[in-house]
């Protein structure tokens, strides 16, 4: 084969070797994509349902975990829909006060 021709081929497959490592993006979680105040239809249309709610009542103000830093903003005796999602790095656990359609707190793994 030509001299040429194999530099060329050299050159193309390192250049395809720098964009295809390059381009890998950072792979998106969903609370990456979840916002405070984004509605249960936006976040269902965004990241799909889950078959992981419960029903809970605050009723003290000992937590542990992520919720540990908006916990005590949640009035007592408060009723909470909480959506959980599993990601790589862990649970995603969304928080709906009352029969309000509207996220009001995350509690992420990160």
């Amino acid at each position: 084969m030509n001299t040429g021709i194999k530099n060329i081929l050299i050159i193309l497959l390192v250049i395809i070797f720098i964009f295809g490592c390059g381009s890998k993006e950072k792979e998106s979680e969903p609370y990456d994509q979840v916002w405070v105040g984004m509605t249960k239809t936006e976040i269902v249309e965004l990241i799909g349902s889950t078959n992981e709610k419960r029903y809970i009542t605050k009723r003290n103000n000992q937590i542990q975990g992520p919720e540990k830093k908006f916990w005590h903003e949640i009035p007592m005796d408060a009723k909470l829909e909480v959506w959980t999602y599993h990601t790589k790095s862990g649970k995603l656990n969304l928080y709906f006060v009352g029969k309000s359609s509207e996220l009001k707190y995350i509690a992420s793994p990160k």
